[in-house]
């Protein structure tokens, strides 16, 4: 791609090395967080190896949370690259000492719950997921992916409570409905699982409506087995 090899420096300091084939950068995994005195402030940015689709995006904000949010995630980044590495306890000790409970972020404590869940850390996962729906509680999402997590574990209850407080929050979506279907499937509780798959074919009058099918065809056949 037109990123291979550049690398991005802010005063002098390495904030982003790209590699041969490894896609494209996003604006929240490279975050670098600098807190700026009064008067003149200067920043030296210095991009390397640049051919034709770079885009540098520098936000100010005078909102301390903010600032230490952009510190927090750019450590979370530090510690998925080194659990990418194989390097789980130095990735876990940087984890445990980022996200503090005044931290109002809950895409921080998602981020984090996914990493913990790589590195088989689930009670501190499980952590983490339900502290973002305490902080998102009308966030059908944060309930789903906390469903999904229950789900993973094959833990039925939990993760059907979930879903369902999403859906309390976003009454018959679509994908909700059918993760609650999955999890009915996983324990063969199949009438209460084509009940939710139904259901969710029925909200769609757009072009997921084929996909949901679909989906509902899959599930009729895992059953048949």
């Amino acid at each position: 791609g037109d990123d291979d090899n550049l690398r991005l420096f802010v005063n002098g300091a390495l904030l982003f090395e790209s590699v041969p084939n490894g896609g494209g950068a996003t604006a929240s995994e490279h975050q670098i967080a600098a807190k700026l005195l009064p008067g003149w402030n200067s920043v030296l940015f210095k991009i390397q190896n640049y051919s034709s689709a770079c885009r540098l995006i520098v936000n100010f904000s005078s909102d301390p949370d903010e600032l230490v949010s952009a510190q927090q995630g750019a450590r979370i980044y530090q510690a998925e690259q080194l659990a990418a590495a194989g390097q789980a306890d130095e990735a876990l000790t940087i984890l445990k000492d980022q996200v503090g409970a005044s931290i109002q972020n809950a895409n921080l404590y998602a981020n984090r719950a996914a990493l913990y869940v790589r590195l088989e850390q689930y009670e501190l996962a499980e952590a983490d997921y339900q502290r973002t729906v305490e902080l998102e509680p009308k966030n059908a999402g944060r309930w789903q992916t906390l469903g999904d997590f229950y789900r993973s574990r094959r833990q039925l209850e939990p993760s059907i409570a979930a879903y369902t407080r999403g859906l309390e929050v976003s009454p018959n979506n679509s994908f909700v409905l059918y993760r609650r279907a999955l999890s009915y499937a996983d324990h063969g509780r199949w009438q209460e699982a084509m009940a939710d798959i139904n259901l969710a074919v029925e909200q769609r009058n757009d072009g997921w409506k084929q996909n949901f099918t679909t989906m509902r065809a899959d599930l009729w056949r895992r059953q048949a087995r």
